[in-house]
């Protein structure tokens, strides 16, 4: 099946007017290919850019939704400060209570738990600063209590 115009691997070796117009036909369409791309580029880069900047301004406008959220949860009072269950004040009254509770109890002589404070017995004894004696009551221990 060899006319002459092929060595047997496929390419042309005879009429080189066949071969110019293979030529004359690559750069036409590497032209067409450079002129889609070209054209890609000017459409879909713009489109692009355009979705960064939408993008941009909705992580911005995210950004200050949370800060107005955020804003209506801050702190009314600053930590320490003389309001609220955990303000220093607070705690130490707490604690100053729990001492004049202790106070009543006695190192020897076990004392049953007052009906009215029943809940604080049970942290204390859990934290050792009272040890229960069966039905007796509870006995003060030798641990100190910090106020």
């Amino acid at each position: 099946m060899n006319n002459g115009n092929s060595n047997g691997n496929g390419h042309v070796t005879g009429n080189p007017s066949l071969a110019k117009r293979f030529d004359r036909k690559i750069e036409e369409l590497e032209s067409q290919v450079n002129a889609l791309r070209i054209s890609r580029a000017l459409l879909y880069g713009d489109a692009l850019t355009t979705k960064r900047k939408r993008t941009t301004s909705m992580i911005d406008e995210a950004i200050a939704l949370n800060e107005t959220r955020l804003a209506g949860r801050r702190r009314k009072h600053a930590p320490g400060s003389a309001a609220g269950k955990f303000s220093k004040r607070s705690l130490k009254e707490r604690r100053q209570a729990s001492a004049d509770y202790l106070a009543e109890f006695s190192t020897t002589t076990p004392r049953p738990a007052p009906d009215s404070n029943r809940r604080g017995v049970g942290s204390l004894v859990r934290r050792g600063y009272l040890v229960r004696r069966g039905n007796k009551g509870y006995l003060r221990t030798s641990k100190e209590y910090v106020v």
